[in-house]
């Protein structure tokens, strides 16, 4: 039997044939967090000495579950984020561009037959992805 469009993508990433329930090591389009997790990855980044991250472009913060910022808290986490962004260049979406989900919608940053690792709890948006783009709305297909 053939392999089902997820088998085909991870393969694509992972430069071998895959199949389900096998252990692989694939390559990642783009990498996403949010203010509720992002704070913890740029802990952890630090903490195991990381110097750079491997592609500012494709690296993505988005501040938009507690924003704007219900308390100093907060607000010192999502500075936390604007540093780390600013001295690694990422991308970072600011208070009201959107819902990281359907930011990486909307921006084009999700495209088919791309991996996108998401540092949140899956959501079934992260699981459409646009097939057609026009200036009308565009046409969304389920892909896995």
């Amino acid at each position: 039997m053939g392999q089902t469009i997820v088998e085909k993508i991870i393969s694509s990433h992972a430069d071998k044939a895959v199949s389900e329930g096998e252990l692989v090591i694939a390559r990642v389009d783009t990498a996403m967090a949010s203010d509720t997790t992002a704070p913890l990855a740029i802990k952890a980044f630090q903490s195991m000495d990381g110097k750079t991250v491997w592609d500012p472009k494709r690296c993505i913060l988005v501040i938009d579950h507690a924003a704007p910022a219900p308390n100093e808290r907060i607000s010192n986490l999502h500075v936390m984020m604007r540093e780390f962004a600013r001295e690694q260049k990422c991308v970072i979406f600011e208070t009201g561009a959107g819902i990281c989900h359907q930011l990486l919608i909307e921006k084009n940053i999700v495209r088919p037959g791309q991996i996108i690792a998401g540092i949140r709890t899956p959501r079934a948006t992260a699981r459409l992805v646009p097939w057609e783009r026009a200036s009308a709305p565009p046409t969304w297909q389920r892909c896995c």
